[in-house]
């Protein structure tokens, strides 16, 4: 099974590289890349830079240059849900562009701003079947546009309209990109911060701890056989996107 994992950001990027313990690097198109054979399944991780325009194209660069099975949208997030601390992963099968209004923050939830996957629930039990309904792994939302939330008022308005449990500025793109070429694909992020006046200071605190499980987590749903089951699904509910 061939798996693109997409890292927006360099450090992003070079965590991966070090938990999969790959030192030799190559090319995509323009993007930085790296690849790797795991037993029978092969990773192909693919710098992408920051925002969803260039998270966008760099997925449909990797999936054309790649031909992978699944994609990853991968990295750091801002929780928005109280209930979930620093280092928590979500796993997210939807997100909402909130972004797209424009008017800055929305104050209204519109059909345009969801994209979805095509996953259902179904996941929700594959990952407990595995990980025993660990507090630290969670299945949500990730709210998309690239405006730092950094303020409770703006956090409490996302998590009100969207139900969403954590935001950042690229899962859209990525999540576009592999749609647009009939490819399966999931948001594995691990909170960094918790979207509040303390941002700054909270990412600078915890994002090499959170990025170090979180692509070790990555790496332990591979040896597991997890995404080939999630493959699996994709392929029996013969699931069908169009954007």
């Amino acid at each position: 099974m061939k798996i693109l994992i997409i890292c927006p950001l360099k450090y992003e990027y070079r965590k991966a590289l070090r938990e999969f313990n790959i030192t030799e690097q190559t090319s995509c198109y323009d993007f930085k890349a790296a690849c790797k054979k795991m037993n029978d399944n092969e990773i192909m991780i693919v710098q992408t830079g920051p925002g969803k325009a260039r998270a966008g194209i760099a997925t449909v660069s990797g999936i054309e240059y790649f031909r992978p099975d699944f994609v990853l949208d991968t990295g750091s997030c801002g929780g928005l849900n109280n209930d979930i601390s620093a280092g928590t992963v979500i796993i997210s099968y939807h997100c909402f562009e909130y972004d797209i209004s424009g008017f800055g923050l929305p104050q209204i939830k519109q059909k345009m701003m969801e994209i979805h996957s095509g996953f259902n629930k179904n996941i929700v039990r594959i990952v407990q079947n595995l990980y025993n309904n660990k507090r630290e792994i969670m299945i949500g939302i990730q709210a998309c546009g690239e405006y730092i939330i950094k303020e409770n008022k703006d956090k409490m308005l996302l998590r009100k309209l969207f139900d969403a449990d954590a935001c950042n500025w690229e899962s859209a793109g990525v999540f576009l990109g592999a749609l647009n070429r009939k490819k399966p694909c999931l948001s594995i992020r691990a909170v960094s911060d918790m979207a509040d006046e303390n941002t700054f200071l909270d990412y600078k605190k915890n994002i090499s701890g959170v990025l170090s499980g979180l692509y070790s987590l990555i790496k332990d749903f591979i040896d597991k056989g997890t995404f080939r089951e999630f493959l699996q699904l994709w392929d029996r509910e013969a699931i069908q996107i169009n954007y």
